[in-house]
């Protein structure tokens, strides 16, 4: 089990950043709902690279990150994601597939990248003697819920109500917490959890 002290490196979780997705982004969406479910950028190219930004401007290189899934939307684009993970300044990046991953070309991308420390379904962690439990999808229970771990995850894009253990690091749920597109920070994940 990987063994994180938050004191040697900044933590950092998000999920779902979607990126170059046309239809979460309200400029290009054809949704019904777009007023509602929509990311307020006029293209997915502008949207991919602001997300992009607030997570190099937050995560330093030797800092981890771990992304829950769907970090592209479409198959079309999962031969990019080579090319997508480069842009992230961090060297240890820690990705779980989400529904929209394309396994096949994500895992291919990840075997000739170094900045790739795991790629699976589910991770269990520790942060500060505290375990957490990592999956795309929330789940009702996780290994040692009944105890003190913390289960975090994605999919739902901010509208799953957190249970008073989990928490949605989704990209639209940091952006309906603090009204920015940014991965949440360990500390911010501490006391989200703690506040519930």
């Amino acid at each position: 089990m990987l063994k994180l002290n938050s004191f040697e490196n900044n933590i950092f979780f998000s999920s779902d950043i979607h990126g170059y997705h046309k239809n979460i982004t309200y400029g290009t969406s054809n949704w019904d709902n777009k007023e509602t479910s929509t990311r307020r950028f006029d293209n997915p190219v502008k949207m991919t690279d602001v997300i992009i930004n607030n997570i190099n401007n937050l995560v330093l290189p030797d800092d981890h990150l771990f992304l829950l899934g769907d970090l592209l939307f479409h198959k079309k684009q999962a031969k990019n994601y080579y090319n997508f993970i480069n842009r992230f300044n961090c060297n240890n990046i820690y990705l779980l597939y989400g529904n929209h991953c394309s396994r096949e070309n994500l895992k291919s991308a990840c075997n000739i990248n170094s900045k790739i420390k795991f790629i699976g379904d589910y991770l269990e962690i520790i942060v500060d003697k505290q375990m957490l439990c990592l999956f795309h999808y929330p789940i009702a229970k996780w290994n040692n819920r009944h105890k003190t771990s913390w289960h975090l995850f994605g999919h739902e894009h901010g509208t799953y109500d957190n249970c008073e253990k989990s928490i949605d690091v989704g990209i639209d749920n940091y952006y309906k917490l603090f009204g920015e597109y940014k991965p949440f920070s360990w500390e911010e994940i501490k006391e989200k959890i703690n506040n519930n």
